[in-house]
């Protein structure tokens, strides 16, 4: 047993904020998801994990394994820093996992002192992994212009028989998602760019290349985003391009401009996946960084979660997002009722803290929605003529960012023109996630108070819904 469970064997989270079917640590910090990844038979997911306390500290790999994407078993920590060597000073950043001929392979941005190299390290099992001694690719094999300490996160792509990673790098005064190639996961060549930003500030973190039938999907996040109207209201924010990448020319072509993922207050860093069924899975750091968390400060032991893992598409140059479809099954049928509504209404029935709620209404209607509602607090959604502003100001334990970074518990959004607004809202312990035409979403956190369960309509215009409420089965 490591040092970190024997640690753990000891602790117990206080659970009044625990998700119920996202993935949370079960004691201290996560964040970045890493290794996610199908292997025999099971969903394996890896984060970036602080063991010890429920803040960021030297980085370990957490590990669990699921059925359906939704239940999660916690199994001991994958990767913990050596007291000396290669991942001694920061520890074991975040990369991806691939299984090579029946075992699983973890690469990982190794953080020695004031530098980073890429590592490897392997399991027959898939519980037990053992470091390979040196690097694959040492600091020196950086590419070129590089800095020392920005050269992180390999991301492990299988083309044409041959494995490719990308790698967020700086770029002289900018940055660029370096592709390396090999044929053994150990030998690795530089093979160029697939992007490249002059005079940027920061890297391109965790990035991701997904080959699609209908065109490629280029994933990157960047920290110290720029706002620009609804645009990187973050500040720390993620994006993906449409287009076609070629491995062997190190190129993406881009058809699309850079889009943000989603536009809540709390995604960063996602990771993808393909299935044996051959879907293409997403999952992201539903928290962000350089705010307070009520589980943090509160005292109850952890800090960080999941998202709900999202089924991607690309359909005319145009990526669909769309909750796994594993879900479902943890909701009943519910009640669905269709109304005319002005001012604040109650529907019996539609109250709780873990729920689906899905609604159909005009694109131009406008509609107030209050969810996780109590005596002292209440989150707010409001959909108005194809905008849509989520509100957590009043939502519970309030969560806090620096001023330089904005308002962290209002987040906006345009609706792409449609007739019908197709929103589904699914609703766990501390979080509110928003699907809307399985195209676009917003992902945040809340923590109200015990007493918050209940759920009102408004409308000043007035406006036909139609909705229907699904509780938790569990």
């Amino acid at each position: 047993m490591s040092k970190a469970d024997k640690f753990l064997s000891s602790k117990v989270a206080n659970t009044a904020y625990f998700p119920i079917y996202h993935l949370a640590p079960p004691y201290g910090w996560m964040n970045d998801p890493n290794g996610f990844c199908y292997y025999r038979d099971e969903w394996h997911l890896f984060y970036q994990y602080n063991p010890y306390a429920a803040r960021w500290g030297r980085m370990h790999w957490g590990h669990a394994k699921s059925k359906d994407l939704c239940c999660w078993e916690h199994l001991p920590v994958a990767l913990s820093p050596d007291s000396r060597g290669n991942d001694n000073f920061l520890g074991c950043f975040s990369g991806s996992a691939i299984d090579k001929d029946g075992s699983l392979y973890l690469m990982y941005t190794g953080v020695p002192f004031l530098k980073q190299h890429q590592m490897l390290a392997k399991s027959i099992d898939g519980l037990v992994f053992e470091k390979l001694p040196q690097p694959v690719i040492p600091i020196e094999n950086r590419p070129p212009k590089a800095a020392r300490f920005a050269f992180r996160d390999p991301k492990i792509i299988v083309k044409d028989g041959c494995y490719y990673s990308v790698i967020g790098a700086s770029c002289g005064k900018g940055r660029q998602v370096a592709l390396y190639e090999s044929r053994d996961l150990i030998q690795w060549n530089y093979r160029g760019s697939l992007k490249t930003e002059e005079k940027s500030k920061g890297i391109f973190e965790c990035p991701d290349l997904v080959f699609t039938k209908n065109g490629d999907i280029l994933i990157y996040s960047v920290m110290y985003t720029k706002t620009n109207g609804l645009d990187c209201q973050n500040i720390h924010s993620c994006f993906y391009e449409i287009g076609y990448a070629d491995v062997k020319t190190s190129t993406f072509r881009a058809v699309t401009e850079a889009k943000e993922l989603d536009k809540g207050a709390d995604f960063y860093a996602p990771q993808t996946t393909v299935g044996a069924d051959g879907r293409v899975v997403m999952v992201a750091w539903m928290q962000m960084w350089m705010r307070s968390i009520p589980t943090a400060y509160l005292g109850h032991g952890f800090a960080g979660m999941m998202t709900l893992p999202r089924e991607l598409e690309v359909r005319g140059n145009t990526l669909t997002q769309k909750p796994i479809r594993e879900v479902y099954e943890l909701f009943g049928e519910g009640r669905h009722t269709e109304f005319n509504i002005k001012d604040e209404k109650e529907i019996a029935g539609f109250c709780g803290s873990v729920f689906l709620l899905k609604m159909k209404l005009k694109y131009t209607d406008g509609l107030l929605l209050k969810l996780r509602k109590g005596e002292e607090c209440h989150t707010d959604i409001l959909f108005d003529h194809g905008k849509i502003t989520f509100n957590r100001e009043n939502s519970g334990y309030p969560i806090k960012g620096r001023a330089l970074d904005g308002n962290c518990n209002v987040r906006q959004m345009y609706v792409e023109p449609c007739d019908l607004l197709e929103v589904e809202i699914f609703s766990d312990s501390s979080s509110i996630e928003l699907f809307i035409n399985n195209k676009q979403c917003m992902s945040n956190t809340v923590y109200p108070y015990a007493d918050a369960e209940g759920i009102t309509f408004a409308s000043q215009q007035g406006a036909l819904v139609s909705t229907s409420f699904h509780p938790y089965k569990g």
